[in-house]
């Protein structure tokens, strides 16, 4: 997922571990919100209705959802069993039914609305344009692969919701009981899969304004045009050789990644804007 966001091939375990930690913590946050909504309604555990009141006042978090419902949608009619068409069709209405009763929490008037300004954000906009600049440099293989990364999802490496909320509340032994709905993972896999690309849309930001700084300030060893190498977008200043033609081997490539450093200030900075705060 964080090579699909822009980072290299490889990334480096450690800045995996810390946005995977910070991640769980946010998710269970939102998890105990989500269960004190449903205890205010006199329910002993939460549903999909809890967890999206509990981001009400986050617009930008509930445009997320609306939009990764709709491409879910949209992704389920091309790749589904003919036989299957009914019970796809089935949930997704379920879906659309829950879109429109958040609208009065956006004041929206239809979830076209919502997905239209979504497509076209200025935050989606500019992960497109990095992405689209990163396949420049690569081969049919790289693209394949790097596709693949694309395509991942929180909900693809469990096998059931269960799995997923282990992996959400861990040891919790009142969540142990608790079986989270297939909607309410899915909002919880949107949400998840958010939070990583903002991480890595901090982190790769600050790598791009500091070459831009040193470009300002015209020092020697920095040129006007930046080199793509590997997956990532390298400046001067970053190049572990001077002379370009020289093939990387896969451990100078992997010091190119996004460091522990940068996702502990891309973290410091989504609390300190209170981003994810439910």
């Amino acid at each position: 997922m964080m090579y699909g966001a822009g980072d290299v091939e490889l990334p480096l375990i450690e800045s995996a571990e810390i946005i995977e930690s910070f991640l769980k913590v946010k998710l269970k946050e939102l998890v105990n919100v989500a269960q004190r909504n449903a205890e205010t309604r006199s329910r002993q555990y939460f549903d999909v209705c809890d967890l999206l009141f509990s981001i009400r006042r986050n617009e930008e978090l509930l445009r997320c959802v609306v939009y990764g419902w709709h491409m879910k949608d949209v992704m389920t009619k091309l790749n589904s069993d003919p036989m299957d068409i009914k019970e796809n069709q089935k949930n997704s209405q379920k879906r659309i039914n829950i879109c429109r009763s958040m609208l009065h929490f956006m004041n929206r008037d239809c979830l076209e609305e919502i997905v239209r300004q979504e497509r076209n954000s200025v935050v989606r906009r500019d992960r497109l344009m990095r992405i689209a600049y990163m396949t420049l440099s690569m081969t049919a293989a790289e693209y394949e692969r790097f596709t693949a990364a694309r395509q991942v999802s929180f909900l693809q490496p469990f096998a059931t919701c269960k799995q997923l909320q282990d992996f959400v509340v861990g040891e919790d032994p009142f969540f142990q009981v608790v079986d989270i709905s297939v909607m309410s993972c899915e909002v919880l896999a949107i949400i998840a899969h958010e939070i990583v690309l903002t991480i890595m849309d901090y982190a790769l930001g600050a790598r791009e304004k500091s070459a831009l700084f040193l470009d300002a300030n015209c020092l020697p060893y920095v040129s006007q045009k930046p080199k793509i190498r590997s997956k990532l977008i390298l400046y001067p200043h970053q190049l572990l050789f001077e002379n370009t033609s020289e093939t990387m081997t896969d451990d100078s490539a992997r010091t190119c990644a996004i460091t522990p450093f940068e996702v502990r200030e891309s973290v410091r900075l989504i609390m300190q804007n209170r981003q994810f705060s439910f």
